[in-house]
């Protein structure tokens, strides 16, 4: 474990952008629980806040998923669900494992299909014992096209694992090429799996959205609030939001009306967070061709949200996450800068005023560094996961430390 003091010791590595600020956070990486070419990290935590890393591993035979828990600075040995020599292994589409209660645990990872480049299927795999064994996996959706189906949030939903994912079965054609033929366009779908694995509640979201752009949910007081990148028939590829109620899906509405116009999807889905009816959205946007990071919030549950703002318009890349802590909302994202690549750090207060900006660390701007992780810790801090992609690949975790208020 190697402590690093913020912007004392390593002032290049942590900085703010106000000269002299001085507010008492640090970060302390911690060493990863895994072994070399591993990649595509994801963070989730338990129903007591105990944060869950997972990533995959390539080996011999094809991949692995793994997982590991955080207990206080220390991970626990790392625990294999499945492994395979046909999955489907993407920068941006990465799996997941998620605790949905004290006993429910879901997983999901993308298996090939033949039929092109993007055919893959999502693979799901259920334990009713918080991740000690783990059943044979299962498909959420039975359309059975050589097409994409991935960008998977798993979520808890009435004692089940909630799924949505981009699903590309109106996009098959006899001559697949990648994404699909073009002659039908990519959807959200929603599934709900119970405990024993049987799906029911299979639903459509939205019938036209952006191709390969991620997905997330956060858990409002309501339950599940949905954000993803839309798209219309003028190809603006802006956020939209929808609420999971009792009676079904809300009708999408889009935030912070970007207006972006883009002929391609850009890989640069939203990042939600929620407590209770306080809910926070941080997305990237290239509109007018000026690439910037926004967020806007919601008081009511997602039902409404402020306007957006601007909280980052230097030669960001995106690929951001939101954490809310207390009424703060940190932004990660990554951006360029004249000596390099870093992992920038924002925070926005109740009343979206933006506090000092901290370069955590640095970072390739290749594809494979994927998409840094951040997560909030039972003590109060938070949790930065990402992929160090310089020499080889491996995983690399943080502990940001915020002062005591």
């Amino acid at each position: 474990m190697r402590i690093i003091i913020a912007l004392l010791a390593i002032l290049p590595l942590v900085a703010c952008d106000s000269p002299g600020q001085r507010d008492g956070v640090r970060v302390v990486e911690i060493d990863a629980p895994t072994a070399a070419a591993a990649a595509q990290p994801h963070l989730a935590r338990t129903p007591d806040g105990v944060p869950i890393l997972s990533w995959q591993e390539a080996g011999e035979k094809g991949h692995s998923l793994k997982y590991s828990l955080l207990h206080g600075k220390v991970w626990s040995d790392a625990v294999t669900i499945a492994s395979g020599d046909r999955w489907f292994v993407n920068w941006a589409d990465f799996p997941s494992v998620v605790a949905i209660d004290e006993n429910l645990w879901a997983a999901h990872w993308l298996v090939k299909k033949p039929g092109g480049t993007y055919a893959y299927d999502v693979a799901m795999s259920l334990s009713n014992d918080a991740g000690a064994s783990w059943s044979q996996p299962i498909t959420p959706h039975a359309d059975n096209t050589a097409t994409e189906h991935g960008f998977v949030t798993v979520f808890p939903w009435n004692g089940s694992a909630g799924a949505v994912w981009l699903d590309g079965r109106a996009m098959e054609s006899n001559e697949m090429s990648d994404h699909g033929s073009g002659q039908g366009t990519m959807s959200l779908r929603f599934a709900r799996v119970s405990a024993d694995g049987s799906i029911d509640e299979s639903t459509i979201i939205d019938d036209m959205t952006c191709d390969c752009c991620a997905t997330d949910v956060a858990m409002g007081t309501t339950g599940p609030i949905l954000a993803y990148r839309d798209r219309n028939d003028d190809e603006v590829r802006d956020i939209a939001v929808s609420r999971l109620e009792q009676d079904g899906w809300s009708q999408p509405t889009i935030i912070g009306q970007d207006n972006w116009k883009i002929s391609g999807c850009p890989v640069n889905g939203p990042a939600i967070d929620a407590e209770d009816d306080h809910v926070v959205v941080a997305w990237f946007t290239a509109a007018d061709n000026e690439p910037r990071i926004r967020f806007a919030r919601s008081a009511d549950g997602g039902k409404s949200f402020s306007p957006a703002v601007d909280i980052n318009t230097d030669q960001a890349m995106g690929r951001v996450d939101v954490v809310l802590v207390g009424e703060s909302a940190w932004v990660s994202w990554i951006t360029t800068k004249d000596d390099g690549t870093v992992i920038r750090l924002q925070s926005m207060d109740k009343n979206n005023t933006p506090g000092p900006r901290r370069d955590i660390t640095a970072i390739s701007a290749s594809r494979s560094s994927g998409f840094p992780q951040l997560i909030q810790t039972p003590e109060g801090s938070m949790l930065l996961a990402w992929t160090d992609a310089d020499d080889t690949l491996r995983l690399r975790t943080m502990l940001i430390e915020l002062p005591q208020s």
